[in-house]
Parts: structure tokens; sequence; C-alpha cells
């Protein structure tokens, strides 16, 4: 009787394998969760459907300068998201309060509308911040309060990226009169609003007791690197960094006696602490190792759609054509770009580039995107690697594969490049069942353009590979197997050759944050490096510059790591013949795993390990025709 239970399961999980089909249907099929909601905005719903815009302004008010704010406002916004028509009365009620405190709150309630708390799962129209919520957000660009214009240009950038996530796209032929003030505002506005962004997050914005602590730390870390700085300055350097750091120190000091002579002017506090934070910038720009005045880099449109590591995030359906690569003179805000390719190649957009050491040519990849729109996709030439000079000649284009998407190169001492592509043709383990674009990774090209070499063969993703001063290639490396499900992404190295890949941190550390990538050397200091931390969303990443070090120790995650030469793996060799290299055979034989190209990774099969040996060699049998059927060697 066991026995027959034992088999029953197995042609379960046999019947699954051959009709993955009817699986994946029936998990589609699964209703979606209904949004959870919080008491606050359980409470506010209650008092928006009663009519009472006062009561609800009383009761956000009150809470403002707590430490049930950000509860109370999320809860609001929340219930305001699922009822704009109700959400203008109370932003109403709150501008004939002509503190600064409810013109803030009337800024964050617009900016939790537009995140859209509320929306049900699977809506299309996420944000929730209409055109005449917009209109509002845009009257507080004016706003005497910098938080208040900072947060304001926060919801409507929040309403154009959630339009353009849901292939609404901007801008629009006839854009309304929101938008054109939005797109217009002056790049120093845009610095301060990405100043008062930070402090939102650290929650420091709504008392003069957190203006005064987040003041203190900026001035503390900034006086830090300066005398770090100044060991390397050279002398003729000093007088500017004494001076910027006298005016730093300045500004602290306005910024202590504001809070003590003024603790209820929120506005005057805040203007002081922007001062606080231009003049750290002061500082670390008089850094020696910003020795240039000139910068390149690539401008495009956001991803429409999810962005995350996986393939949609690279295949030319996801950005919309525009953009370039620009040279930037100066390193201020506004100062002025210059465009290289120029119209050089048809509309499309940039996909990754590098600069080479010399800093008079990149080699990128570019999408060309004829006759792009929203709604079309797979069509089109793939994405193919060029390089160009910084002076805008020499264009000459490195691969052209007909199928294969080639993206994020890197270049390589020999002139050549290494790059992500798809040619291994593996889709994704956690996409659609049928795929058009696979994992990426990683190959190099020669320096002509002429031969094309794998470096990694992986069935998950290596992206965004990057050679460091001692010639090794660091990538991210995207690893399912034995990985909880939060910390599959780690740093890889492999030699330009594609020998001896390893991990050299974060493979098996379950820690925050998700994803570590754009790994590079800091000039001058081989053994360390700087990277970006990211959740699996590629966007919005923090830069943390320090060393990565280690090998795998969570203690010392996200603190200071060394990059180390991957370890060189010695085993011993059985003599030529004799019973050791059969026993090695055998031993190999039993560790020997099957392929995956099902996604079985980490998928349990109720009574498999109790199956006996005939049982187990007829299953076997029939999942290698399974992927023998699929064109995979099943050895």
């Amino acid at each position: 009787m066991k026995n027959r239970k034992t088999l029953l399961a197995t042609l379960v999980a046999v019947a699954v394998i051959m009709a993955p089909d009817a699986a994946h249907a029936a998990q589609k099929n699964v209703p979606k969760a209904a949004p959870k909601t919080t008491p606050a905005q359980e409470q506010y719903t209650a008092l928006l459907e009663s009519g009472s815009p006062e009561e609800v302004v009383q009761r956000i008010l009150a809470a403002a300068e707590t430490d049930k704010a950000d509860a109370e406002i999320k809860g609001l916004g929340a219930a305001m998201a699922a009822s704009t028509d109700k959400a203008g009365a109370v932003l109403d009620a709150l501008a004939r309060d002509r503190s600064a405190t409810s013109a803030t709150v009337q800024a964050e309630l617009l900016l939790h509308i537009a995140i859209g708390l509320s929306a049900k799962p699977g809506d299309p129209a996420r944000t929730r911040l209409t055109d005449a919520l917009a209109n509002r957000a845009t009257a507080l660009l004016a706003h005497d309060d910098p938080f208040v214009r900072g947060i304001a240009e926060w919801a409507i950038a929040v309403r154009v990226a959630n339009d353009n996530e849901h292939r609404s796209l901007w801008p629009r032929l006839d854009p309304p009169a929101w938008f054109k003030t939005w797109s217009s505002l002056r790049p120093d506005f845009l610095l301060d609003a990405d100043y008062v962004r930070q402090a939102v997050v650290d929650r420091a914005h709504r008392t003069g007791k957190g203006l005064l602590a987040s003041a203190d730390d900026v001035v503390r870390r900034a006086t830090n690197q300066a005398a770090e700085a100044r060991e390397r300055l050279a002398a003729d350097r000093q007088p500017a960094l004494d001076l910027s750091l006298k005016a730093l120190k300045a500004a602290g000091t306005r910024m202590a006696d504001a809070a003590k002579s003024a603790p209820g002017d929120l506005t005057a506090q805040r203007k002081t602490w922007l001062d606080v934070r231009r003049a750290a910038r002061k500082v670390v720009m008089a850094n020696p190792e910003l020795d240039f005045s000139q910068v390149v880099y690539a401008m495009r449109f956001s991803c429409v759609g999810a962005h995350n590591l996986a393939s949609y995030s690279y295949h030319q359906d996801n950005f919309r054509p525009g953009g370039d690569i620009v040279v930037q003179t100066g390193l201020g805000p506004g100062d002025p770009v210059r465009p290289v390719i120029a119209g050089k190649l048809d509309p499309g957009s940039i996909r990754g580039m590098d600069l080479w050491w010399g800093a008079d040519s990149v080699v990128f990849a570019y999408s060309k995107q004829p006759g792009w729109t929203p709604a079309k996709q797979r069509e089109g030439e793939p994405t193919h690697l060029y390089e160009i000079k910084l002076d805008g000649t020499g264009l000459r284009q490195l691969t052209d594969d007909k199928k294969w998407i080639d993206t994020e190169p890197a270049y390589l001492p020999d002139g050549g490049a290494v790059f992500g592509s798809d040619r291994p043709g593996i889709g994704s383990e956690c996409g659609a069942w049928e795929q058009n674009a696979g994992v990426t990774n990683l190959y190099r090209v020669s320096a002509d353009g002429k031969t094309v070499r794998r470096l990694t063969y992986n069935k998950d993703y290596d992206r965004y590979p990057h050679c460091l001063d001692n010639g090794l290639i660091a990538y991210l490396h995207w690893d399912y197997a034995e990985r909880q499900f939060l910390s599959p992404h780690s740093i890889w190295m492999v030699h330009p050759d594609g020998t001896m890949a390893d991990a050299i941190f974060k493979a098996h550390v379950q820690a925050s944050p998700m994803s570590l990538r754009d790994v590079r050397s800091i000039p001058g200091r081989q053994t360390r490096g700087h990277c970006l931390r990211t959740p699996q969303s590629a966007r919005g990443g923090r830069q943390r510059r320090g060393p990565l070090l280690g090998r795998q120790r969570p203690s010392r995650h996200p603190a200071r790591h060394t990059l180390r030469r991957p370890h060189r793996r010695h085993h011993r060799q059985p003599s030529a013949g004799g019973r050791g290299r059969s026993a090695r055979r055998r031993r190999e034989k039993r560790r020997r795993a099957l392929p995956d190209p099902l996604g079985l990774v980490g998928v349990a099969v109720p009574g498999l390990l109790r199956l006996p040996a005939p049982v187990f060699r007829q299953f076997r049998r029939l999942l290698h025709r399974r992927l023998g059927q699929q064109g995979t060697h099943p050895s």
C-alpha cells in the first residue's frame, strides 16, 4: 500500500511536468488578494463618506507633528486616492490654514494620492493624481516653503512615472499646463527637490528638532570627508576647501541659532537646512579625486512597464527612442551638455555604455527603434554594440547578430569589450511560460568585432560586467540554487578568458539589499571598489562608496569589504586506470544534477525521496524524455 501511494505521488509529479501549460493556466487563474487597509485609512474613509472635511483636517493637523504623522498621512492619502472626488474639499480646508505644516500635509497627501496606495491589483490606472489634483500640486511649486515645493514636485514626478510605466506616455503633443510647468523646472530647483526627498525619507522634515539633527549629521560627515581629502589635496587647492568648509560651519551655526531663536518658524529652519546641504556639496566637490571638468553619461527615457533585473528591463520594447550620450562641461546641475551620437544612428535608445581608460571614446549598446509605439512589441532589429569617439567621430559597429540582444558593454584592456547577451537562449524561471527574451550571460567581443566568445553560462542572469583595475571582470550573478528567495543576487568575478568564475560577496548572505551591481574599482586602490545597492528593481538604487570586502561575511555587509582574487580550486588527480579513478567516477555520477530548463530547482515532489530504485529510474527516464523533446541533452 505504501509503494502504491508513493507511485501515485510520482505519477502526479510526472503529469505536472508533462502538462506544464495546464498547471501554468491554473496558476494564472488564482484570484489576487484584495489590497490591505490600515485602521487609519478605514477611519478616514468613514469621515470622507460622512462629508465632514473640517473634522478630517482637524485630526490630520493634530497628528502632523507627532509620532503618528506618517501613519495618519498615509492613511488619509490612501482614502483620498480611493475617493478622489472628495479630495478637493479636504485640500481646500487645509489651504485655509496658512501654516507651513498645513501646506506640507497638502503636498504629502498629493504625493500619496499619486502613489495610489489603495489601487486594486492589476488596475492599469494605478496613480490617482488626476489633472485637477496635479494642478493643485503645480500651484504648490511656487510656495515659500522649499519643502512644500519639493514634495509637490515629487508628487508630479510620481504621476508621470506611473503613467509611463503603464504606457500612457509623457511628453505628449498637447500637454496640460501642469506638465509644462513641471517639465520646465530649473536644474537647481530639481537639485533642492532631491535634497528634500532625502529629508522626507529620513523623516527629518516635520519638526525643527529633526531638521537640526539632520543638519548636524550633514556637517559632521562633510567635515570628516574634508579632513580625508585634505591629505591628498594639492597646496593650491587648499584655500578653496577652507572657504567651503568655513561656509558649511557657518550654515550649521545658523541652523542651530534658528532652532533656538524661532522654534516655531519651520519654513525658516527648512531654508537654513537647505543652505547646509548646498554648502556641504561644495565641500564634497573640493575632493582631489574630482580633478576633471567634464563628465560623460547617457540620457534616455525611463522604462515603460515594470523595471527589475529580468529580461524585460533590457529588451528594446520597453524603452522609448530618445536621448543620447552627452559630454557635460562643468560639474554643476545646469552646466552645458554636448551630444555625441547626434543623429548618426536611427532613432533609438542607449542600453549601457563604458568609457575607455584614455577618456576619448565610449563603447555602448544601442537599440534602433524606427516606428516604435507602446503597443508594438518584439519587432525590429536587436540591440547591438557600437564604439564612438567623444568628439563624435569614428562611429563603428561591433556586433550585428540578427536575433540576439547584446547589451551593457564594458571595455577590456585589449580594446575589446565584455557584455551581456541573451545568446544562450534560456528563459527566465520567474517569467512567462513562453518568452521571447532570455536571460543574459557574459560574452566578450574582440576589438575588431570579428570574434565573439562566451565567458559564463548561467541558467539565471549575469549582468552589469565591469573590468577592474586588477584585470578581473566583476558582475552581478543571479542564482536561485540554494538561495533564499530575496538574496539571489551576488557579486562574482571571472577572468577575461572565462576561467575561474567564483563568488566574491553575498552568495549566501541573507541581508539587505537584495542586489549589488555595477562594481567598479576606486582608482589607486586595487583592493577596494564601489557598487550600487538596489532591491530587485533596477531603479532607485543608492550608491555606496566603500570597499567590497570579504568572502561571505554577513557582519561585513554593507560595511567595508576587500575585493579578492577568486581562489583556485585544487583537486587531487587519481592515478590513471586505478581504483581511485573509477570510484571518483561513481561519486561524480551520484552528484550529477539533472538539467533544469523546466525550472524544477526547489520544487518538492511528495514521496520522491522514498521511491524504490526501479520507480525512480522510471521517473528519471520520463523526465529525460520530456527534456529531450525540448532539445535539451539529459546528461
